[in-house]
């Protein structure tokens, strides 16, 4: 396979750059714009893409000997990108490898954090808070159904759109964790694992040093929620110098405070999800529907008749002039390259892969570059990729035939039905085989703690073909 089409790479250079700045060029084809954020994980830049113009987000994070045996943050970050790959609210990642200093990984490019944007507006309405608060649990609910948890969720890692600002995206999985287990358990209850995530929005759970699960990403949920209604919680701002003390004291207020006094003038709503995340038991999954409703139905008493809503944060001149520049720009809009997608298909020639105009203008009852009629529903076609449309004018094509072909030619066809049934009963008897394969490369998949594994061609494919549809759907539903 072309490696040049892969959307990762390890072992890269960066022009021997070992401080990062302005102008470094990254895997040949992208270039640092600005950094735009920093912390203990390493730094953010505003890159653009030397091919395709497009503006994306890249994360470094310092190499460094984990044999201690913890996961690096950005690795554990990627495998979780990769999972939500195509899902609405996630960032997508675009590429990501290393080079002799850094693992890194491009992501979209996104707008303000809800921090920010709360000050900046100076709080948000009531409505505002209303509609987020239906697009973040929407975010929760496809990260649980692809069996992961967040675990420090705070307004921090919930950001708007660069350009759709009406749509909040979760961001952040360095401290996310599968909730199963490769044998599809749910993980079971443990203590002694100490606060993960931020005090200020963590659930009790997480201060007491259970081990943590869809409930407690619900209960941090309410907490953000309040603090953006509010623009407080009764637990902020203790002058309490020593750190532990002062986890220990937002523990106890958290653990003492009547809910209905902590949700004093907000909509019912709030309190039913308060409650139902504390309710719920410790591998139980949450009524993410039921709770939709009740925020549903607390917008539909306070929505104006307008068919149009802006959040707060759109009416502020930043956000509108960003806008603004994003539609001066696509007036010209370049031509685009893919740079996340690899070759058509798995195999080597192109040449050899299944097309409509072949299928189509093919009157006669032969091959042509290995593949024919005869070829389908066979092993020779497994590696190749057909799409629905293919398949329907297969129908009329075969049709066709049918009509056209001489009684003899027919009767073939008939003999290659045959072989046709007796693969198929061949291929079965090896399913057990192909589900223990399914659940060692899962088990693999789920573990692993370096980024060449990650970026390895068997755990990465971008699966073209009839059987490795199959065994996707086995591994990732």
């Amino acid at each position: 396979m072309n490696r040049n089409t892969k959307k990762h790479q390890t072992h890269l250079q960066t022009n021997g750059h070992t401080h990062l700045h302005s102008g470094t060029i990254i895997a040949d084809k992208f270039i640092l714009l600005e950094k735009v954020g920093q912390g203990s994980f390493g730094y953010i830049f505003k890159t653009e893409n030397c091919e395709t113009k497009e503006i994306v987000a890249t994360k470094f994070e310092k190499r460094e000997n984990k044999s201690n045996g913890t996961t690096s943050m950005l690795v554990r970050e990627i495998k979780v990108l990769l999972e939500l790959g195509g899902l609405e609210g996630f960032p997508q990642i675009q590429y990501y490898g290393r080079d002799e200093n850094y693992n890194y990984c491009m992501i979209t490019y996104l707008g303000h954090n809800l921090e920010y944007l709360l000050r900046r507006s100076k709080g948000f309405s009531q409505l505002s808070c209303l509609k987020l608060s239906i697009q973040l649990i929407e975010r929760l609910e496809s990260l649980h159904n692809k069996n992961i948890i967040h675990r420090d969720l705070k307004p921090e890692n919930m950001v708007i759109g660069y350009i759709d600002t009406h749509i909040i995206y979760l961001i952040d999985f360095g401290l996310a964790k599968y909730f199963k287990e490769s044998n599809g358990q749910h993980i079971p209850l443990s203590d002694k694992k100490g606060i993960i995530g931020t005090a200020r929005y963590a659930s009790i759970a997480a201060h007491q040093g259970f081990e943590q699960s869809r409930k407690d990403d619900l209960e941090s949920l309410a907490y953000v929620l309040i603090y953006l209604n509010l623009g407080k919680l009764p637990w902020m701002n203790l002058q309490i110098a020593d750190k532990h003390e002062k986890y220990k004291a937002i523990y106890e207020m958290k653990k003492n405070v009547k809910l209905e006094l902590l949700t004093e003038g907000l909509p019912q709503c709030y309190l039913l999800l308060l409650q139902h995340a504390k309710s719920r038991e410790f591998s139980e999954s949450p009524n993410y529907a039921f709770l939709k409703d009740q925020f549903r139905k607390a917008i539909n008493d306070k929505e104006s008749e307008e068919s149009f809503y802006m959040f707060d944060w759109e009416k502020l001149a930043e956000v509108k002039n960003k806008k603004q520049l994003h539609q001066n720009k696509i007036t010209n809009p370049p031509v685009i390259r893919s740079t996340i997608k690899r070759s058509s298909a798995i195999v080597e020639n192109p040449k050899k892969q299944l097309s409509t105009q072949l299928v189509l203008h093919e009157p006669e009852n032969r091959s042509r570059n290995g593949v024919s009629m005869h070829t389908l529903g066979t092993s020779k076609m497994i590696n190749y990729q057909v799409s629905q449309k293919n398949i329907v004018e297969v129908d009329k094509y075969r049709r066709f035939m049918e009509q056209q072909l001489p009684r003899v030619q027919r009767k073939s066809q008939t003999v290659v039905q045959k072989q046709q049934q007796t693969f198929c009963k061949e291929t079965s008897k090896h399913l057990h085989e192909r589900m223990k394969t399914i659940e060692q490369v899962k088990q693999e998949f789920e573990s692993f703690n370096d980024l060449d594994l990650l970026a390895n061609d068997d755990a990465n494919l971008h699966f073209n073909n009839i059987e490795a549809f199959y065994f996707k759907n086995q591994l990732y539903h």
